[in-house]
């Protein structure tokens, strides 16, 4: 049924292109099963079908995401600005969802990407914390991580840690594999709303970062996989 509703304005088209041109007169004059009444009733249940279809695309049920594209960057966009100061918690949209504690006596603290088949660039934000003592703080922040409207932050898998004497081991975690199927409006509709026949998706630039907080006396060393950066600077 969906397919004869897709073919059936195609068919319309042709044949009102026809009835205009010289060939499709003769051809009338010759088909009588092509009269004005059989015409009618095609425009007829054309428009009944167009008028059908779009009652119907109102009754499709809708299943929102929570977090659209246009938001998720802005939720980026304020998270990026706060990086240096204030409390990236705090912020709407961004979420917490792992953290670790490790004890730590030792006065600098070697952080180390574990090469494997997912290895890839970490991004670590350092703060130095007064208040810490022989230990050390990890969260991992992220922002809304968007396609086409469609909210995939929860299957962004963190990151291992793993501490050593004095190496913070990070381990990446496998890549994140995405299947999306997307409903579109047909042409009987599409023809009236101006939407594209095949539209594209967008994305947003989303953060995913591991928050270090390390004590004051404490530094830092990395191989060339950490990309560091310390808050206020």
């Amino acid at each position: 049924m969906t397919i004869l509703m897709s073919l059936f304005p195609i068919v319309i088209i042709i044949l009102i292109a026809a009835i205009i041109s010289g060939v499709g007169r003769s051809v009338l004059q010759n088909a009588k099963f092509l009269n004005g009444k059989v015409i009618w009733f095609l425009l007829a249940g054309y428009g009944a079908i167009l008028v059908i279809s779009v009652i119907f695309s109102y009754t499709i049920p809708r299943e929102a995401s929570g977090t659209n594209s246009k938001k998720a960057q802005q939720i980026a966009e304020a998270f990026y600005a706060n990086l240096n100061y204030g409390n990236l918690a705090e912020i709407e949209g961004v979420k917490v969802t792992d953290e670790w504690e490790f004890p730590f006596e030792g006065t600098v603290l070697d952080l180390r990407t574990v090469i494997n088949e997912n290895h890839a660039y970490v991004w670590v934000l350092v703060e130095k914390d007064e208040a810490l003592t022989n230990e050390i703080r990890v969260s991992r922040y992220i922002t809304p991580h968007v396609i086409s409207d469609i909210e995939y932050t929860d299957l962004v898998v963190a990151p291992g840690l793993e501490i050593n004497n004095e190496t913070l081991s990070i381990i990446p975690p496998g890549r994140t594999n995405l299947k999306l199927s997307q409903f579109h409006k047909e042409f009987t509709i599409t023809q009236f709303t101006g939407e594209k026949m095949f539209p594209g998706h967008d994305s947003t630039m989303s953060a995913n970062l591991l928050y270090l907080r390390i004590p004051a006396q404490v530094k830092i060393t990395t191989d060339e996989y950490v990309n560091l950066q310390y808050r206020g600077h």
